[in-house]
């Protein structure tokens, strides 16, 4: 007879936490390694959304990764409109730089928002 094995709440977690994100509607053979965002990518996103230079947004985004950074570096949970917020569950040490194991439950997308928005408007 085989025996039973029950999991806690936090082994099913940390388990969970450890598989990797797929998308189903790719294939083993089509699957891509997902894009990589950079700050390249960061200042391309916001150029032109408002009237600052863009060294002046490069210098403004950098402040506010390095203080995300310093948030997360000391434990704190980050919970921003528009990101979401990141809980930070357990640290490991690497050769290559610490690994910092996180829960993150991201944003409503703005088209998503701004549909439920025009749903609840309609219903008034």
């Amino acid at each position: 007879m085989a025996k039973a094995t029950t999991k806690t709440a936090s082994e099913e977690e940390n388990a969970a936490v450890d598989e990797p994100i797929s998308d189903t509607s790719e294939t083993e053979d089509t699957k891509e390694e997902n894009p990589v965002f950079k700050m390249p990518d960061l200042m391309a996103a916001i150029d032109g959304t408002s009237e600052m230079k863009r060294s002046e947004l490069r210098e403004a985004a950098g402040l506010v990764l390095s203080a995300i950074s310093d948030a997360l570096n000391t434990g704190h949970t980050i919970n921003l409109p528009g990101l979401g917020k990141i809980h930070p569950k357990r640290r490991e040490e690497k050769e290559n730089g610490d690994v910092l194991i996180a829960r993150i439950k991201l944003a409503p997308a703005a088209s998503e928002g701004a549909a439920e928005e025009a749903a609840e408007t309609e219903d008034a």
